[in-house]
């Protein structure tokens, strides 16, 4: 009898032990801030991607609190002539009572018309957020892609940006991410990469620059031929024209590979036409 009610107490208490190291359930930011429980500072460390902005955060109640940084969260500059912050990379902020602490968010400029925000900035929580950026934040949160891809995808959900430049060295990476924005924004699914230098200017404004399309084109060869890449303006006029013919000595389905560089390009619609003599096997349009 001794026995058993030692094990009872022994079980009692590992039971209160396990209860009262349980961890606190994490509220998201919005809740937590409008129960008055934290304080939130949240300035710009430069620039418009990346980690971009520093969150601190201050517990005001004597309890430990768990916040809850939700992708899809939207900060607005104190300037509205500077972009937005999309966040979208959930973190778990846990804080002592009366604790403060600083962190660093994942977030994607989302109005690339505006100007880039300066060191120093102060943003607040967007009280209205666009669900298509929610979901592709959503998105973002659950994969691993490049930051320039991250921002890219936001642009074309944000700005309508074209899909061909959600881009990665490996375009098998951002398949997933392209088809996302494309279910996302109606936009169709193209065939070709087109590489974006981008700059900030003096002013703060974002500046970009194509400089390569590349992709691949599928054609069928029935006999051995010789076969011309071409590429045509919209009004039919050559923009580029290979230096010789490309001999192919065998049939069947073959994948070629397109590259061009189109730096100093006029913008506009163009087309690559894959020709053999006396026949036209393949015409692809895409956009500088």
């Amino acid at each position: 009898m001794r026995l058993l009610t030692y094990l009872g107490i022994g079980i009692l208490c590992f039971g209160i032990h396990s209860f009262t190291n349980a961890p606190t359930e994490a509220m998201s930011l919005k809740d937590a801030l409008a129960k008055g429980l934290v304080k939130l500072n949240v300035t710009g460390l430069g620039g418009h991607s990346g980690e971009c902005i520093e969150a601190g955060f201050q517990n005001v109640s004597a309890k430990k609190v768990s916040v809850k940084i939700e992708p899809g969260l939207v900060f607005k500059p104190e300037d509205p002539g500077m972009q937005d912050i999309l966040v979208v990379k959930e973190q778990i902020i846990v804080l002592n009572g009366k604790a403060s602490k600083k962190s660093n968010l994942l977030g994607f400029c989302c109005i690339s018309s505006n100007r880039s925000p300066k060191k120093g900035t102060k943003f607040t929580v967007a009280k209205e957020v666009d669900p298509k950026l929610v979901d592709i934040a959503r998105h973002i949160n659950k994969n691993k892609y490049s930051e320039d891809a991250m921002q890219n995808a936001v642009w074309s959900v944000s700005d309508n940006q074209e899909v061909s430049e959600i881009y990665d060295e490996v375009p098998e990476t951002v398949k997933p991410l392209r088809e996302e924005v494309c279910r996302l924004t109606g936009q169709k699914n193209d065939w070709f990469n087109r590489q974006v230098n981008r700059s900030i200017d003096e002013e703060g404004y974002i500046q970009s620059e194509p400089t390569k399309i590349d992709g691949n084109l599928v054609i069928d060869i029935d006999k051995p031929t010789s076969i011309y890449q071409t590429v045509y303006k919209e009004n039919g006029e050559v923009a580029w024209a290979p230096e010789k013919a490309l001999d192919i000595n065998f049939t069947g389905k073959i994948s070629m590979k397109f590259n061009i560089t189109i730096r100093g390009w006029a913008k506009g619609k163009y087309y690559v036409k894959i020709t053999r003599p006396g026949k036209e096997l393949l015409k692809q349009d895409f956009t500088v």
